[in-house]
């Protein structure tokens, strides 16, 4: 009996016995993340229990989180929350790679901090994190707001499926200089802060979205398929990627599309972090992105054997 059969049998058990409970809003979270994300959890950890080096040749990492419910402060009731596209956004990148008939060597992984912690040890030539984000300007007044004047912060989940806050102090706690990674890719809604902060821990490029507005799925889905077939197809280096696909997204035929090219920004080895109270610094390092002005001579990130995309 496979995974997903034993859990619709348990399933089926419950809910022929008890009535819809949080309880079993718990347990398919807890199922869901156990056992129907590809086994990527378990299997890391086993592998690390026998002290294998799991990603010394791993391409790319798609880290996703997205929370079905969010826990209210001490109390056992919940929320809910909007559910990201990450699968639709996970295949239109797989099917962008598949393209370029490449070995590129791809993980799915679930955003718990667990997860993240091992991914940041073990390395990987390029971090994707698909998940939600919030500035920390949101939780003033809030019941959450123990949160407020601690740094953005990403949600990731916990190890039951409800969600956790990583703020930019707690993650910088997480980071760590010898850090295996060229390239991050927050894409989440308000990442900027986030990924100045991975920045600021020696990643030497980082794609994320401006603080001040949230972007559209739909058009966050259209530029990672578009940055990574670029991305690896040797041809193009990180930041003529991020430039391509920034162009791509803004010649979109839907206008609601290609007005949300201007909020992908891209983070260069040289660049330096500037006061987010300062609107004109602000101003400039966003124009000097529009304008394509990078003094960056990074090159394509490697050369890839021809081949099937490995999942």
């Amino acid at each position: 009996m496979s995974r997903v059969d034993l859990i619709n049998q348990l399933m089926e058990q419950y809910y022929a016995n008890l009535v819809y409970t949080q309880e079993i809003q718990r347990l398919r979270l807890f199922l869901r993340q156990k056992y129907c994300c590809e086994d990527d959890e378990q299997l890391l950890m086993e592998m690390q229990k026998l002290g294998r080096n799991v990603n010394s040749q791993q391409h790319l990492t798609f880290m996703f989180a997205s929370p079905l419910v969010i826990q209210r402060q001490n109390s056992d009731d919940y929320l809910e929350i909007d559910q990201l596209d990450w699968p639709g956004e996970w295949a239109n990148l797989r099917k962008a790679l598949s393209d370029n008939n490449k070995a590129i060597k791809t993980r799915k992984i679930c955003g718990t901090l667990e997860n993240l912690q091992l991914i940041l040890d073990e390395g990987t030539l390029v971090l994707h994190f698909s998940g939600h984000g919030q500035t920390e300007d949101a939780f003033q007044g809030s019941e959450f707001r123990e949160f407020h004047n601690k740094g953005d912060v990403l949600i990731l989940e916990s190890l039951v499926g409800t969600q956790n806050f990583l703020t930019k102090n707690q993650l910088r706690e997480y980071l760590h200089k010898k850090m295996d990674i060229k390239l991050v890719f927050v894409a989440s809604c308000h990442s900027e802060q986030t990924g100045w902060t991975f920045h600021e821990a020696g990643i030497g490029h980082v794609i994320c979205t401006r603080r001040e507005t949230p972007i559209k799925d739909a058009a966050q889905k259209k530029f990672t398929a578009r940055f990574y077939r670029h991305l690896f197809s040797d041809e193009f280096s990180i930041c003529e990627a991020f430039d391509k696909a920034r162009r791509f997204i803004a010649s979109d035929s839907n206008p609601l599309i290609a007005d949300e090219a201007f909020k992908f920004i891209i983070i260069r080895p040289k660049d330096k972090p500037y006061n987010i109270n300062n609107q004109k610094a602000q101003k400039d390092f966003y124009e000097k992105i529009l304008r394509n002005q990078h003094d960056c001579p990074c090159k394509s990130i490697g050369a890839f054997e021809k081949g099937k995309l490995q999942v």
